[in-house]
């Protein structure tokens, strides 16, 4: 189990490496620039989605951080 917690973190933390390299920048930072308008074309359909996508790969890795510690 705990290695297919590892696997799957491996890949979460490349989406999230990629989304970091893409915005230059952690996923709070990118949320706080959304919201004040600092990222250019904040309502496309890209931006709207790279949000989305990090979102829920940023909640599945706390999920998965906690698991591993329960069974750790």
């Amino acid at each position: 189990l705990l290695k297919a917690i590892e696997h799957e973190l491996g890949g979460i933390e490349a989406g999230i490496l990629g989304y970091s390299a893409k915005y230059g920048c952690d996923f709070e930072k990118f949320s706080e620039r959304l919201k004040s308008g600092k990222i250019p074309s904040p309502h496309s359909y890209e931006v709207e989605m790279d949000f989305m996508e990090w979102e829920a790969l940023e909640a599945r890795k706390a999920e998965l951080v906690n698991a591993f510690r329960r069974f750790h």
